[in-house]
């Protein structure tokens, strides 16, 4: 009773009538009355900082003031309900290689906060590459604010991010690990607060979900043996229902850089990916139920590696500022050089992912059950 006591209140300060909630008329706090309730209260709360931005005297400035206050508390009495409410449900959204500063982020991150207006989502998570061409050398560089705090300003949800090579330094070459820390450090000091990247490899665990955050880059080089040492450990002993594996460097993908152990066509390791290859197969294969990847910008659901990788699926999301090319040869479910993200709504033994472009549309949905 205390639970729908909590979403009733919620929902009527957020000013959604019992009238539109005729689950919890029924005795029962829906889930998506929950959200519903949580997105228009963050609505409400982007309407009151807005509204103490434009006033222009005392007055105004006091009366905005105790309005933004007022749409805080609404806001943290529906995240409260939301997360009663919702227990055994978690949505996000994956999104890859997203760190240009350009059109083409912006016009995501617009679809992006149209979705999680409209359908509700807990976070984001970012695949790495969140720094183009070459990262950044302090905190307070510049390429934070027209890379992230400005491209998603309108979403007031956490991103909970990964490392990529172009965020290691070198134009890509991923060869200056200092810009890496720079990322993890700027954690403490994002003005927004939604940038999350608490360590450049780790975990962590909602509801039913645990997911695993690798750092590709030194992979790539072989030479990260805590990393495979923890990973290993972490996957293998995890008993969340749902093991999701998170990381740039692909495993399978018809993009530019291809297949792990044979990336760009080289053949000459480390560069071919033989390393990222070993690493996938013997600690996510079979242990994770989805590895996402984003080095190639398209999105991609190949059809499961029964032979190499059997029992994981393998998905790309790398079209979250710009595209490239298709031109691989494994056999997808879907491919698409459309800009766009991952929408991912896991309810209890059903995981439902959809490819959304950037202008709103759905690409396409397939649903996998354990």
């Amino acid at each position: 009773m205390a639970r729908i006591a909590v979403a009733v209140i919620a929902l009527t300060l957020a000013g959604v009538s019992l009238a539109a909630a005729p689950e919890l008329r029924a005795g029962t706090a829906g889930c998506q009355d929950a959200k519903t309730a949580l997105a228009d209260a963050k609505q409400k709360l982007r309407k009151a900082k807005k509204a103490l931005k434009e006033a222009e005297t005392p007055r105004a400035k006091e009366k905005a003031k105790n309005r933004l206050k007022k749409a805080r508390d609404r806001l943290r009495d529906a995240e409260e309900a939301a997360a009663e409410a919702c227990t055994g449900e978690v949505r996000f959204m994956v999104i890859g290689a997203q760190g240009k500063g350009n059109t083409g982020q912006a016009e995501v991150g617009a679809a992006m906060d149209t979705v999680c207006e409209e359908s509700g989502c807990d976070y984001i998570i970012g695949l790495g590459n969140n720094i183009y061409d070459s990262g950044v050398t302090s905190t307070s560089d510049d390429q934070f604010m027209s890379k992230f705090e400005t491209p998603y300003a309108g979403n007031d949800v956490k991103f909970w991010l990964g490392l990529g090579n172009h965020d290691y330094g070198g134009n890509g070459a991923g060869t200056e690990p200092a810009k890496a820390q720079v990322q993890i450090d700027y954690t403490e000091v994002s003005p927004s607060g939604k940038w999350k990247m608490p360590d450049r490899y780790y975990r962590r665990t909602d509801g039913p979900v645990e997911f695993f955050t690798l750092d590709t880059n030194p992979l790539m080089f072989g030479d990260d043996d805590d990393q495979e040492t923890d990973i290993s450990t972490w996957v293998a002993n995890s008993d969340a229902e749902w093991k999701i594996a998170l990381g740039l460097h692909g495993y399978r993908s018809n993009g530019p850089h291809g297949n792990a152990g044979d990336y760009d066509g080289t053949f000459i390791p480390p560069a071919d990916g033989t390393n990222v290859k070993d690493f996938i197969e013997d600690n996510i294969c079979g242990e994770a139920d989805v590895y996402f990847s984003a080095h190639d910008h398209s999105l991609q659901w190949p059809e499961q590696d029964a032979t190499n990788c059997p029992g994981t699926e393998l998905i790309v999301s790398g079209t979250a500022a710009a595209s490239s090319e298709l031109e691989g040869d494994n056999p997808t479910h879907f491919e698409s050089l459309a800009l766009g993200f991952a929408y991912v709504v896991i309810e209890g033994s059903q995981m439902t992912v959809d490819f959304i472009d950037a202008d709103g549309a759905l690409l396409f949905t397939r649903t996998i059950t354990k």
